[in-house]
């Protein structure tokens, strides 16, 4: 195993680069709205974590208090995330996806997956699948050192 680490450390070091291609603002919706990675990341943990707190997303994105609520603010102002009291303490500031948030992540997670598929496309299917396996095996391995 340890023989691949330096092939691995080379792919990831070149990884975000080649991944640029995937960019949300790559998309033709996500270009439109200025929507950036980070952007579309905080619109699906707010999507699948419905009235969450600035906090939660500071501590899913590995960022600063701060900087979440930069983000927070700059999805606010396009009307892809609204604001809301907490009904039992109106100290917490509850964040939901609004429908046009909603459509955006869908338009621009359709145009991905078709950016995906071209890709896939031209790998065959025995390196796809080994390439899905791989990914799912790292996924899972990175989620145990949390």
């Amino acid at each position: 195993m340890v023989s691949y680490v330096s092939e691995l450390m080379e792919i990831f070091q070149t990884l975000p680069q080649d991944l640029k291609k995937f960019a949300p603002d790559r998309t033709k919706v996500g270009n439109r709205f200025g929507i950036t990675g980070v952007q579309l990341m905080t619109l699906h943990f707010v999507k699948h974590n419905d009235n969450c707190k600035t906090s939660d997303i500071a501590y899913f994105l590995s960022v600063s208090p701060p900087d979440a609520t930069r983000l927070v603010e700059t999805l606010v102002k396009k009307g892809f995330v609204e604001r809301n009291n907490d009904e039992n303490d109106r100290r917490i500031i509850r964040l939901r996806i609004t429908g046009d948030g909603k459509k955006v992540f869908e338009n621009i997670k359709k145009e991905l997956f078709l950016s995906f598929s071209k890709i896939l496309e031209k790998i065959n299917e025995q390196d796809a699948k080994a390439l899905l396996r791989g990914m799912k095996a790292l996924s899972n391995v990175l989620k145990e050192l949390d």
